[in-house]
């Protein structure tokens, strides 16, 4: 029989050394989480806006719709080179006239400017920011050289509106 004579026995126990640092990696660990977290909402919502939206750079003046005309042997590119935002390619037209005012294609939207109506409108529209409705500065329409006469007149409309023309040199 052990006798300690009227001294108590310490029944306390002193904490495992390494439940202080279960506690702190436990911390850091949300801290990391809720870091990364915020990180790919941030990142998520760049790519949103740059997806959905058109770039804001201009080359030339945001409040005129300007095309820059190229030929090669077989066809123009007009390339949309300066435009205000909001052109909807459903609700943005174009037209084709010739050099004295007589209509070579009648008014048509640039979302219907495909490759299957290529045998009939002659004309292709190429987006350079697909995951956007609007038509942005980069866009590009291919027109058949051998469908229209030289000195060719290209109109684009918003609604009924006219906002930009270029001729086909």
């Amino acid at each position: 029989m052990d006798d300690r004579s009227g001294r108590e026995t310490d029944r306390r126990t002193a904490p495992p050394r390494s439940a202080g640092r279960r506690k702190g990696l436990a911390i850091l660990a949300a801290i990391v989480t809720v870091s990364a977290v915020a990180l790919a909402l941030t990142y998520a919502l760049a790519g949103y806006i740059q997806t959905t939206e058109c770039p804001s750079y201009h080359y030339g003046d945001p409040y005129h719709f300007g095309m820059a005309v190229v030929r090669n042997a077989e066809n123009w590119t007009a390339t949309v080179v300066s435009s205000q935002r909001g052109y909807h390619q459903d609700s943005t037209f174009v037209q084709v006239r010739t050099p004295t005012g007589g209509i070579l294609m009648d008014r048509n939207a640039w979302s219907n400017l495909t490759q299957d109506g290529w045998p009939l409108n002659h004309i292709l529209y190429q987006d350079s920011r697909p995951l956007t409705p609007y038509i942005c500065e980069g866009d590009r329409l291919v027109i058949d050289s051998s469908a229209f006469e030289l000195e060719s007149r290209l109109l684009v409309f918003a609604r009924e509106t006219m906002i930009g023309a270029a001729t086909l040199y």
